[in-house]
């Protein structure tokens, strides 16, 4: 089902850029981010996919790690840079990220040990990025320098592990989640989240949205003091 254009309007009229890290992620009714394909479109619908284009825009960078690229099949975005977080540095699965033709450019960010055997795979490949090696891929680290590089709005698009790790970090400033009308089969639930994976005592809801048509609803969380 299509989302109509007033809920559309009423619901991106809602989310305003955001300084900081934002962090976006669509479950089922049940915590699940995934079903067997190992996809957020597994969970996600044509509203919360919507919301993504419109959070990606009011963007500076949209970061991301090299498992959930695999997984998701990225592109190179026209709206804003991706910035890919990868312990190993591999290129395989990345192909069509590193190979979009009129987008906006790809980084990708290394541990700095592996940094110059990255730069070499991606020139035996042909294939295009930008290498950075940082001492270690800690939520600290990765938010310094890309802040530092002059990324103010940081988009984060990651699955369960890293969305845990950058909570506990208090490296997120932002959670937009969407909880979907899907509820996947528990045989099919690969990939969740914990109901309380945001601590309530350190959130404020900033605003929320039910989409009658989309059977979901759509959670703007503040962290922090």
């Amino acid at each position: 089902m299509l989302p109509n254009n007033e809920e559309s309007t009423s619901l991106l009229g809602l989310y305003q850029p955001c300084t900081g890290v934002r962090l976006n992620l669509a479950v089922d009714s049940e915590g699940s981010v995934a079903g067997v394909t190992g996809s957020s479109n597994d969970v996600s619908n044509q509203l919360d996919r919507t919301l993504l284009v419109a959070l990606r825009k009011q963007s500076d960078i949209i970061v991301t790690s090299g498992a959930t690229a695999r997984v998701e099949n990225l592109r190179a975005s026209k709206y804003a840079p991706i910035a890919v977080l990868s312990e190993s540095g591999r290129l395989d699965g990345l192909e069509r990220l590193l190979t979009t033709d009129d987008a906006l450019p790809v980084t990708l960010i290394v541990p700095t040990p592996v940094a110059a055997q990255t730069r070499v795979a991606l020139l035996n490949a042909r294939l295009s990025a930008k290498v950075v090696g940082l001492p270690n891929l800690e939520p600290s680290s990765v938010r310094f320098f890309l802040e530092q590089e002059g990324f103010k709005k940081i988009l984060l698009e990651v699955g369960p592990t890293l969305v845990q790790l950058w909570l506990t970090a208090g490296a997120i400033d932002e959670v937009c989640l969407t909880t979907t009308g899907v509820q996947l089969p528990s045989a099919d639930r690969v990939s969740y989240l914990p109901r309380d994976f945001v601590s309530k005592g350190s959130q404020n809801l900033l605003s929320s949205f039910y989409s009658d048509d989309q059977k979901s609803r759509f959670e703007r969380i503040g962290l922090g003091a």
